[in-house]
C-alpha cells in the first residue's frame, strides 16, 4: 500500500547547484505576509520587493553557515517552498526566493537571514544609477554615416576709437551679439586700437576680427557702416585687409573735401584656413598730414556652410539594452519588447567621442538613464514577465487579460490615484551647448506643457537623458578639428534615428517628409534629422498615459507652454500627419487610455497559487465583485498569505472599462 504524504509543506535550499530537502522547517515561514507583489511606481512593471527575516536550524543552518563562511554577504542561496496538492497528492512549488545575507545573524542555535524576493529585481535596484562604460567595439557595433547639416552663423560688432586719431591704424572692435566660434570661422573682440608704423604687422597682429578655420575656403558676407572724420586737404581710404597684406575690399575712398563721413558697405569674400581679416584705415600722406579718425561703426558677419559627411561608431538601442542588463545582472534573461524592437530597430546610440571618431570611444550610461530616455521618446515600462526582464511600451504593462477567476470582495473602497495625476509635463531634451552655433534653430530641446488640472500640483519629467540635438552633434564634428582636444560633450550620450542602407546606418532626413518648415537655416529641412523624436512627437507617444490620468477631461487640451529653443518646427508626413511643435493637443484625440485613475482597496481571499498566477500574467488584472458589480484592477500592491491563505487587503488600479 502506497503511503500518502503527511506534511503540508516541503522546503529546499539550493546552494552551488545542489538542491537539498530540509528535514527541519525554517522558522518564520508561517508569518502573515510571506508573498508580496508590487507594481514599481517608477518603472510601472512588477518587481517582487519582499524583505522578511527567516530562521534556520540544524540542516538548514549548516548550509547557510557554509555559504556565509565562503562568500560572506554575497552568498547565493535559494529557498524553495512546495505545498501538497490534496487532489493529486503531489507537491507543487508555491514560493521561490533568494536569501539576502546582508543581515546574517548566528547565535549558535539558529541562523537568521532575510528573504529577498527576486534576485534580479534586487540587482537592478542596487545598480540602476551606476554609470558603466560600454566600449564601441565588438560585433554589435555598427557604422553610422552622418551627412552634415546646414549651418548659418552671424555676429555683430561695433567700432570705436579709444586712442584718438592716427595716420594709419586698425580700430578697436567690440563684439555685441553672438560671438561666433566654430569649425568654420572664429570671430573675436579687438580690445584696443592698434596704430600701424610697419605694414608687416598684419602677418602677426592679434587684432583681426575674423579668421577662417576650414580647409575649404568659406564664403563670408560682411556688411556695415563706418562714421568718422578726416582732416582738411587730406585723402584717405578704409580697407578690409588680410594677413598677407592684401587689401581685399575698399570700404571707402575719402576725397580731399571730406571732413565728416558715414559710409555703408557690403561684400562677400572667401576665407581660407587661417586667413585673418582686419579693418584698416589710412591717410595717403604718411607720416605727415592731417589725421584720420573712426568715431563709430557697425560690422555684420554671416555665412552658411554645410558640415562634411563622416563615419562614426555606434550601437543599436536594443543591443545597448542587452549590454546594460548583462553588466548589471549577468544571469538574467533580458528582452526588448516587440513594439520597441520594431519601432526603434534602427535607433543608434553613440557618444561625443564616437561622433568625433576618437579611438577607444565608449558610451557611459546607467540603466536609469537608458530607461528615462526611452520613457521620454516613447512611454516605457520595465519589469519581470515570466522571469524575463522586459522593456516595452507602457500599454504592455496594463494588459486586458484576467490573472485569475472572478473573486468576491469582502470589502472595497475607491480613492483617486493622485500619485498618477499631474498639472505639468517637462518633455524633450535638456538644452545643451549649442547657444553659439545655430542654437536658436535646434528643435530637440526642452519643452513644457500644461495639463488641465488645478487641484493637484505634480510634474511629469519626461526629459531624455540622451541627447538628440542635431546641431549639437554637428558642433562636435566641426568645432573640434583636432582629435586631441577635449570637449565638454565627449562623454555625452547621443542618439540618431536612422535607416539601414544594407551596409551602413544613415539618419532619416527631412527629405523623406512631405514638408518640413520652421528651420531658418534651411526652410525645406532637407538635411535635418532626428525629426521623429522631437518633443511634440515624443509627447504624442505618451497619449495613452495622458488619456488615462486625464479621465473625463477629453474635451480639454494639453497646452503648449514654452520651448527652450525652436518652437516653429512643423512637419508633415504620411505616418504622423501634420505635427506643429507649438500647437496645443486635444486630449480626446490622443491614443486610447490604459487604466482609470482610481484605486480600489479591496479585501479578497486570493487563490493559494496566486504567486504563480501573477508570475505567469503579472500585467493582467484581477476581476472581483463588490455589491453586485464586477470590477477589474491591475495589481499595485498585493500580499499573499501562502501558509494560512487568509483574506488579504489588496490595492488595485482600475481597468478602463470600469464604470465609476
Amino acid at each position: 500500500m502506497k503511503l500518502l504524504p503527511q506534511n503540508e509543506f516541503e522546503y529546499y535550499l539550493t546552494y552551488e547547484g545542489n538542491r537539498s530537502k530540509l528535514i527541519f522547517s525554517p522558522q518564520g515561514w508561517d508569518t502573515d505576509t510571506i508573498g508580496q507583489l508590487a507594481r514599481d511606481n517608477y518603472y510601472n512593471g512588477m518587481l517582487r520587493t519582499l524583505s522578511l527575516p527567516i530562521n534556520f536550524v540544524f540542516d538548514g543552518k549548516s548550509i547557510i553557515e557554509a555559504a556565509f563562511l565562503k562568500y560572506s554577504f554575497e552568498a547565493e542561496v535559494i529557498l524553495e517552498v512546495t505545498q501538497l496538492n490534496r487532489k493529486s497528492f503531489t507537491y507543487e512549488e508555491i514560493y521561490n526566493s533568494e536569501l539576502d545575507f546582508s543581515q546574517y545573524d548566528n547565535d549558535g542555535i539558529t541562523v537568521s537571514v532575510i528573504l529577498m524576493d527576486g534576485g534580479v529585481s534586487k540587482l537592478i535596484k542596487a545598480k540602476e544609477s551606476t554609470k558603466f562604460e560600454y566600449e564601441l567595439t565588438g560585433l554589435d557595433v555598427v557604422n553610422m554615416i552622418l551627412p552634415g547639416v546646414l549651418f548659418s552663423e552671424s555676429s555683430q560688432s561695433i567700432f570705436n576709437n579709444e586712442s584718438g586719431p592716427s595716420d594709419r591704424f586698425m580700430p578697436s572692435i567690440d563684439l555685441v551679439i553672438n560671438q561666433t566660434k566654430s569649425g568654420f570661422i572664429t570671430v573675436q573682440n579687438v580690445e584696443q586700437q592698434e596704430n600701424i608704423s610697419d605694414e608687416s604687422i598684419f602677418s602677426t597682429s592679434d587684432n583681426w576680427f575674423v579668421k577662417g578655420n576650414k580647409d575649404t575656403p568659406l564664403m563670408v558676407k560682411i556688411s556695415g557702416f563706418v562714421k568718422g572724420k578726416v582732416g582738411n586737404n587730406e585723402y584717405a581710404s578704409i580697407y578690409i585687409r588680410n594677413n598677407s597684406n592684401v587689401n581685399i575690399f575698399q570700404i571707402a575712398r575719402l576725397e580731399i573735401q571730406t571732413v565728416d563721413f558715414n559710409v555703408p558697405f557690403e561684400f562677400e569674400t572667401d576665407i581660407p584656413l587661417d586667413t585673418k581679416l582686419f579693418i584698416y584705415a589710412r591717410t595717403d600722406n604718411f607720416p605727415v598730414g592731417n589725421q584720420l579718425e573712426i568715431t563709430e561703426g557697425d560690422l555684420n558677419i554671416s555665412y552658411s556652410a554645410k558640415s562634411n559627411p563622416s563615419n562614426c561608431k555606434g550601437i543599436k538601442a536594443e543591443d545597448l539594452y542587452n549590454r546594460i542588463i548583462k553588466r548589471i545582472a549577468p544571469k538574467a534573461t533580458a528582452k526588448f519588447g516587440l513594439n520597441f524592437s520594431n519601432r526603434w530597430s534602427n535607433l543608434i546610440i553613440t557618444s561625443g567621442n564616437g561622433i568625433r571618431e576618437i579611438e577607444n570611444a565608449v558610451i557611459q550610461s546607467s540603466f536609469r538613464d537608458f530607461f528615462d530616455t526611452f520613457n521620454s521618446i516613447d512611454s516605457a515600462g520595465f519589469g519581470l514577465d515570466g522571469g524575463v526582464l522586459i522593456m516595452e511600451t507602457l500599454y504592455y504593462f496594463f494588459r486586458n487579460a484576467s490573472i485569475c477567476n472572478q473573486l468576491d470582495a469582502k470589502s472595497c473602497s475607491f480613492t483617486v490615484a493622485t500619485d498618477y495625476a499631474a498639472n505639468k509635463i517637462l518633455g524633450g531634451y535638456n538644452d545643451e551647448n549649442t547657444d553659439d552655433i545655430d542654437g536658436q534653430y535646434e528643435y530637440n530641446s526642452l519643452s513644457e506643457y500644461s495639463l488641465p488640472v488645478t487641484r493637484i500640483i505634480n510634474e511629469l519629467d519626461w526629459r531624455s537623458k540622451y541627447r538628440a540635438d542635431q546641431y549639437g552633434i554637428e558642433k562636435i564634428r566641426v568645432d573640434y578639428v583636432k582629435k586631441t582636444n577635449d570637449t565638454s560633450s565627449d562623454n555625452d550620450v547621443f542618439m540618431v534615428d536612422c535607416y539601414f542602407d544594407g551596409t551602413d546606418y544613415r539618419p532619416i532626413l527631412g527629405s523623406s517628409y512631405t514638408s518640413v518648415t520652421g528651420l531658418p537655416t534651411n526652410e525645406t529641412g532637407q538635411g535635418s534629422y532626428n525629426l521623429r523624436i522631437t518633443p511634440k512627437k515624443n509627447l504624442l507617444r505618451h497619449g495613452g498615459y495622458i488619456r488615462s490620468i486625464m479621465d473625463k477631461l477629453g474635451s480639454r487640451y494639453v497646452d503648449f507652454a514654452s520651448a527652450g529653443k525652436n518652437k516653429e518646427l512643423i512637419t508633415i508626413s504620411p505616418v504622423d500627419g501634420r505635427v506643429a511643435e507649438k500647437d496645443d493637443v486635444l486630449i480626446s484625440g490622443l491614443d486610447n487610455p490604459y487604466f482609470k485613475p482610481i484605486i480600489a482597496t479591496v479585501v479578497l481571499k486570493l487563490p493559494r497559487n496566486m504567486m504563480q498566477l501573477a508570475t505567469l500574467m503579472p500585467f493582467g488584472y484581477i476581476p472581483f465583485i463588490w455589491q453586485g458589480i464586477t470590477y477589474g484592477g491591475f495589481i499595485l500592491d498585493l500580499g499573499v498569505d501562502l501558509a494560512k491563505n487568509t483574506e488579504r487587503e489588496c490595492k488595485l488600479l482600475l481597468t478602463v472599462d470600469n464604470e465609476i
